[in-house]
């Protein structure tokens, strides 16, 4: 029997205790909807108390842990040893939605039906701890993460990586693994924590593929304009005796168009005139963004594995003014000033990945590995913003700028880690890294259609 909870404010607060009375930390508590798909959740202090915060509804509160029996209600719990002894027994082993490991709070998103539907932002959103806000900007715990792939870093950030969730099919999501406090081993960037989203290996032999595609619209009578948005996402896979080879095709699209009117109007005082002001403007958005990913694992044998990804992600964006920007000041009935302004914005981000890598497995129960990688990544965005404004009966200005920015991080890496005495977990490795920056930005300023000298910039590091 399920014993729904109606939140009245926007956070639950509880405990878990065993049945002795004691705190019970690392206990998983579930915020379900009323059809058992998972919302949010949180893991228990040392104390035994957890916190989430969630929208005034109707939800099921469940709280699991390793060796007891889940419990349902709440806000506060009582779990029970499972104690019971059977003179013969079947065990099927199946896996917790959320589970506590020893660095890491793991989801196994394909252990439930929170995939089907959703795409990766959709999933994340639902972790316990992750919150992204309306600019699709991640954080765990109010701190800022790095968004890792099998294992690797994204590379991306904002617009680009926001668009990669988007196009990314949960049901290709085998489990999220979110680092907190990440050791050593992880980039510097990402000590504010780690989210590591591991897609699945189907080990169906022959070819296999998922196409996904997805639509969204909204029309606007007032000024008879469409918001519109799509993703389309193709993911192939062949499994052989001894490889492993992946691809994956996605393309996403969103349109906006924003207007606004303002207006003020200041009666006349003894001690000013009458004045009215007023302002129209309008702009349009386009995002495309293309992402392009090969990858192959060849099985040496049961302990050594060596692979290849190759990541091509493609942004372009363009944002622009509509019928100009107005502005109107009217004092004693009268125009004295009338402008309008042009803006045109477009920026291409084109990405290039590549990743080799080497695992041997010495003991897999105890998690014994050595890992060698060797990284490249080139990041290149241009950007082009035209500015305009043109005053009525004065002089017109404006600037047209030009900038670029090429990244590129090399990187080698070699790890070992092993579990000790089940309670712990050893790490050591080397890394070196060499990064290096150029950006470029030139920028013309115009005065009455004529341009006037550039001014250039450059910064290398």
């Amino acid at each position: 029997m399920l014993f729904a909870l109606m939140a009245s404010a926007e956070n639950v607060k509880g405990t878990v205790k065993d049945t002795q009375g004691n705190p019970m930390p690392f206990v998983t508590v579930s915020i379900l909807a009323q059809d058992s798909t998972l919302i949010t959740g949180a893991i228990t202090d040392e104390k035994g108390n957890y916190t989430i915060d969630v929208p005034a509804r109707t939800y099921i509160i469940q709280a699991s842990f390793v060796g007891y029996h889940t419990a349902f209600g709440g806000p506060d719990f009582v779990l029970h040893e499972e104690t019971e002894r059977l003179k013969e027994v079947e065990v099927k082993a199946k896996k917790p939605l959320i589970e506590r490991q020893m660095d890491k709070l793991v989801v196994n998103v394909s252990a439930s039906p929170l995939s089907a539907g959703s795409n990766g932002n959709d999933i994340l959103r639902r972790s316990p701890g992750v919150r992204i806000d309306k600019d699709g900007n991640i954080t765990v715990n109010g701190k800022s993460v790095e968004i890792w792939m099998d294992g690797k870093p994204s590379y991306l950030s904002g617009q680009q990586l926001k668009a990669m969730l988007d196009g990314t099919d949960g049901n290709t999501i085998e489990k999220i693994e979110i680092i907190s406090n990440p050791s050593a081993k992880y980039d510097a960037s990402g000590q504010g924590g780690i989210i590591n989203i591991k897609t699945k290996r189907n080990m169906m032999r022959g070819l296999n593929g998922m196409l996904s595609a997805g639509y969204g619209g909204m029309y606007f009578g007032d000024v008879n304009r469409w918001l519109n948005s799509d993703m389309v996402s193709l993911n192939l896979n062949y499994r052989g005796e001894k490889t492993y080879t992946f691809g994956q095709l996605t393309q996403v699209f969103a349109q906006q168009d924003v207007d606004f009117e303002t207006g003020r109007s200041m009666p006349e005082t003894a001690t000013s005139k009458a004045m009215k002001n007023y302002s129209k403007s309008g702009y349009n958005i386009d995002f495309q963004y293309y992402m392009l990913k090969l990858g192959n694992d060849w099985y040496i044998d049961s302990v050594n594995t060596f692979g290849f990804i190759l990541q091509v992600p493609y942004m372009n964006v363009r944002q622009n003014i509509l019928n100009g920007r107005n502005y109107a000041y009217t004092i004693n009935g009268s125009d004295t000033l009338r402008s309008t302004t042009t803006t045109d914005t477009r920026t291409s981000a084109p990405q290039h990945t590549a990743n080799l890598n080497f695992t041997h497995t010495f003991d897999q129960e105890l998690e014994r590995e050595l890992t060698v990688n060797v990284d490249y990544n080139r990041y290149n965005t241009k950007t082009h913003n035209f500015q305009e404004t043109n005053y009525i009966g004065l002089t017109n200005q404006g600037l047209d700028i030009h900038s670029k920015q090429i990244v590129d991080i090399y990187s080698a890496k070699m790890d070992f880690q092993t579990k000790f005495w089940q309670t712990g977990m050893i790490e050591c490795g080397a890394k070196y890294v060499l990064s290096s920056t150029n950006n470029n930005m030139t920028t013309d300023s115009i005065l009455d259609g004529a341009p006037r000298p550039s001014a250039t910039s450059d910064f290398l590091y």
